[in-house]
């Protein structure tokens, strides 16, 4: 509860798309398949936000232009996914284990090494394989896309994108470790000792003759 209070309004919003598209009746809805993406993938982000990671990194997110295809966007906006996926693969060393077997692994056999590493979660994995099923469509023009729906699409895809980049910064972006000259945080700075010499007798004073003064 508390995570789902980080961003209660957005995710509300996405709530909202969902429960509507599914009161309508229709069996398979563009709109409602993109809400539970989104949806999964904000979840993503809170798990993260409650474990202290940095989850608004700098990124230029998909836009849709209007009066243009809404097609490419969308196609524009899955590849960014599947970008932003091959670099947290990259980013946990897991790219020679990738390409074992298979010499075009897709976005989803990445997703799938990923959990099976523990590096993403079921929800994660839903996220991808719902807008890559919803990317096919479109692409193969199995459906006729509206820029609404373009839009929903979109901004799944830029949660989706965000939730990747924030993984990849908290469990992989490498620590800068301390100055030679300066102790870690948790350890303190040495004290300096003098090291003391024995110091020796004073010579004898001697006179001209070489004997010893009296």
């Amino acid at each position: 509860m508390t995570a789902l209070l980080l961003f209660k309004k957005p995710l509300s919003t996405a709530i909202g798309r969902l429960r509507s598209a599914k009161g309508l009746g229709v069996e398979i809805d563009f709109e409602q398949k993109t809400a539970e993406a989104e949806v999964n993938a904000r979840s993503v982000i809170a798990d993260l936000e409650r474990q202290g990671a940095k989850t608004d990194l700098e990124s230029d997110p998909i836009r849709v232009p209007s009066g243009e295809d809404p097609t490419y966007s969308v196609i524009v906006a899955f590849e960014r996914v599947s970008e932003s996926i091959r670099d947290l693969v990259r980013a946990a060393r897991l790219v020679d284990r990738a390409h074992t077997g298979d010499p075009s692994p897709t976005t989803m056999y990445y997703a799938g090494i990923l959990e099976h590493e523990g590096i993403v979660n079921k929800r994660f994995v839903d996220s991808v394989s719902e807008l890559a099923r919803l990317r096919t469509f479109v692409a193969h023009g199995r459906h006729k896309l509206s820029y609404d729906e373009a839009q929903s699409y979109v901004e799944a895809a830029n949660e989706l994108v965000r939730a990747t980049q924030a993984l990849m910064d908290f469990k992989f972006r490498p620590k800068i470790p301390p100055r030679p000259d300066e102790p870690t945080p948790s350890t303190p700075r040495p004290r300096a000792f003098r090291v003391k010499h024995p110091v020796a007798p004073p010579a004898e004073r001697r006179n001209d003759t070489g004997r010893p003064s009296a």
